[in-house]
């Protein structure tokens, strides 16, 4: 149950993105940027589009790979019948 409410709270930090932009921009000192909001800022702000998509998929694979744990974890593997 923990390593599922970790992986949620990692999915939850790519869905924050809008309220980070609208309400903070990141806040004082970075306190309150996510993840969707460091890809964006470092793409558009910084111009480096290469560190950027970098980023997204380094947390995308992390995302994958832990969704993928846990699927085998809990006997995903076995077959539908």
């Amino acid at each position: 149950m923990t390593f599922f409410v970790i992986l949620e709270g990692l999915i939850a930090t790519f869905q924050g993105f809008d309220l980070v932009y609208a309400l903070t921009q990141g806040g004082p000192l970075g306190g309150t940027e996510v993840l969707g909001f460091l890809v964006y800022r470092t793409a558009f702000a910084s111009g480096e589009f290469g560190y950027a998509a970098t980023i997204a998929y380094a947390g995308f694979a992390l995302v994958l790979g832990l969704s993928w744990m846990n699927w085998r974890l809990q006997g995903g593997g076995a077959r539908w019948s």
